[in-house]
């Protein structure tokens, strides 16, 4: 018989929401479901409710309703499967039976709904179970299909919630770097604050920034710009890798200028040459993407690692967009000040070369001073001048200008 005594609810991450704004931390998430699972529970007379949420590490949302209740997670996962597999509610009266089954320590009768989110995404299952054998009615299929789609719903609200509050503390951190930006500060200093941002945002996560920098002769390079939670010897390590197919994630990405994701170091071939460095540094997985700037040229990249196997989560995503932005008008403004500082002192040059050019023609006896016309080429003008002026009179060489 049904019992509410002992309920208790076991919440952890859902791969669609960072562990920052997991529904453990999210008391409204937490108190709905609560209520969904307990609600179904003593609807159906069974000991047993719970949401299980579908992600790579397994990690479950439960809400038990008896204190007797079996928890086996291997048991349940096995029957949570099948409606997972199937993409729509399923029923099981007696596991015993199925050959699946039989080695099941944990609920024997089983039904569940999918949990399918607004854009087809497959959260996970919403279920009950019993530890007897039982009939389950078209009746029973149908509500717990129903609080399926309420499950959803609350999800979907606790992602919009933590999506929420994830941009409110993105903009205080971006508020930093672009104070930095306006300052002028280093270009070490505001991409290592920037860093700091986004791996604030994203849990585990280790980042880096790469500088391009042309080659007189072959490929360009990458260069260390900023890796503040990355070993220095790993930093060294990548500083001057080349760009092209086969260097890494960020030489592949630069070379490709497309995001380059690479799930396991050790077995993926555009790593082969790195498994050993990563292996040292605890590195198991890569997302490197490159930064390009107004006009399409490679700035850089910004690259991500984990210690351990994993995909890009939308949490992840939000890190990336943001964060490339900012290091490309960073990376952009320091640039757009070199070249004007290189501009003016080209400026500089012409005009000392010019006063020389004049003084030196004062200086020459009337005869040759005679020769020489303004409207002559500046070569022709400096040839003008006096043997020992004739040098500092010439056009700039073009190293001199560069």
């Amino acid at each position: 018989m049904y019992s509410n005594v002992g309920a208790r609810s076991i919440i952890r991450p859902s791969s669609d929401v960072d562990a920052s704004a997991t529904p453990g931390r999210d008391v409204h998430a937490s108190g709905a479901l609560d209520r969904l699972t307990r609600w179904a529970a003593k609807a159906l007379r069974a000991p047993l409710a719970f949401v299980w949420l579908d992600d790579r590490a397994g990690q479950v949302v439960t809400s038990v309703a008896a204190p007797t209740a079996p928890a086996d997670a291997e048991a349940i996962a096995a029957l949570y499967g099948r409606v997972i597999t199937k993409r729509r509610a399923h029923a099981v009266g007696d596991a015993r039976q199925d050959a699946a089954g039989d080695r099941h320590a944990g609920p024997v009768a089983f039904v569940g709904a999918p949990l399918i989110d607004s854009t087809g995404h497959m959260l996970g299952c919403f279920c009950v179970a019993d530890a007897l054998p039982r009939v389950w009615s078209s009746h029973d299929m149908e509500l717990v299909e129903e609080l399926a789609m309420s499950v959803t719903t609350e999800l979907e609200l606790r992602t919009a919630r933590a999506m929420a509050e994830r941009e409110e503390r993105w903009s205080d951190g971006q508020q930093a770097v672009l104070e930095l930006i306006a300052a002028r500060a280093p270009l070490e200093q505001t991409l290592t604050k920037l860093l700091h941002v986004a791996e604030a945002h994203a849990p585990g996560m280790l980042a880096s920034i790469l500088l391009y920098e042309s080659a007189r002769r072959g490929r360009g390079v990458l260069r260390h710009a900023a890796g503040p939670s990355l070993p220095r010897a790993f930093n060294s390590a990548v500083d001057g890798l080349e760009v092209g197919d086969g260097q890494g994630i960020c030489g592949t990405a630069a070379h490709r200028r497309e995001p380059v994701v690479v799930l396991d170091v050790t077995s993926d071939p555009l790593t082969a040459r790195f498994v050993e460095l990563a292996g040292e540094h605890g590195l198991r997985a890569g997302w490197s993407t490159p930064i390009l700037s107004s006009a399409g040229d490679v700035l850089g990249t910004f690259a991500l690692y984990y210690g351990a196997q994993r995909l890009p989560k939308p949490s992840d995503e939000f890190v990336i967009d943001r964060s490339i932005d900012l290091a490309r008008l960073a990376i952009e403004q320091v640039r757009d000040a070199e070249a004007l500082r290189r501009s003016a002192a080209q400026c500089t040059r012409a005009r000392a070369s010019r006063r020389r050019c004049s003084a030196s023609r004062r200086a020459s006896p009337p005869s040759l001073t005679a020769r020489c016309s303004l409207r002559s080429s500046p070569s022709r003008s400096a040839a003008c001048c006096a043997p020992s002026a004739a040098t500092s009179c010439a056009s700039p060489t073009p190293s001199a200008t560069a």
